[in-house]
């Protein structure tokens, strides 16, 4: 699937982009969910879904003990956490968009991609190297 598709779906949220045939019943929601399950195998989640994630289950446990004990100084820590998961999103939100990334990966490897033809699997192998080259370079 070429890259432009899959932004285009995940940007407008509509199956169309991501199926040959533009059917979006039943059938259009079970392949893009097998899609993206194919693609969290592959690539697995970004750091920053996961420290997401795990804010979030800080502050759910934060209301369960709040909820259970009744002590109102847990207030202030699910307060803390809310705020830090606000700051989060933001930060997440404020990410560059694809066609900054796209120029970024074009000059780093020197070549042009063409949106309607790179390919999903391809698109995301360039990122991942462009990371690891750009971590060893740094020492990281």
């Amino acid at each position: 699937m070429p890259i432009f598709n899959w932004f285009k779906w995940h940007d407008e949220k509509k199956i169309e982009f991501i199926s040959r045939s533009r059917h979006t019943g039943l059938l259009g929601g079970y392949f893009a969910d097998k899609l993206f399950e194919q693609f969290i195998e592959r690539f697995g989640f970004s750091e920053s879904f996961i420290d997401a994630l795990e804010k979030q289950k800080e502050l759910i446990l934060l209301k369960a003990r709040h909820a259970v004990t009744d002590d109102d100084s847990i207030k202030t820590f699910i307060k803390i956490c809310e705020l830090e998961i606000e700051k989060m999103n933001t930060i997440i939100n404020d990410k560059a968009d694809f066609y900054e990334i796209k120029g970024i990966l074009e000059h780093e490897i020197g070549i042009h991609l063409n949106i309607k033809k790179v390919s999903v699997s391809e698109y995301y192998t360039y990122f991942k190297t462009l990371k690891k080259i750009r971590s060893s370079k740094n020492g990281k």
